[in-house]
């Protein structure tokens, strides 16, 4: 099942400054990332590059590709 974007956007916003564990902040921007993958290539990819700062083995490098690709292609 997907999530709503505003709803995960709204779980970053109040967890921010929070302590967190960082695997678990990258795993929400990279469920934000999926869920924007359509609407907000950009902003997929700035969430899916968050991700991959926080936890370079949190599973987004494939997605992060594919999103810088179809940007490239979308530009031309």
């Amino acid at each position: 099942t997907g999530f709503d974007a505003d709803l995960l956007l709204q779980t970053l916003e109040l967890t921010d400054g929070l302590d967190m564990p960082d695997q678990s902040r990258a795993r929400l921007h990279k469920a934000i990332g999926a869920v924007l993958s359509k609407s907000n290539p950009a902003s997929a990819l700035n969430h899916l590059n968050h991700a991959l700062q926080l936890d370079p083995r949190c599973g987004v490098k494939k997605d992060k590709q594919q999103l810088e690709r179809r940007l490239r292609n979308d530009s031309r």
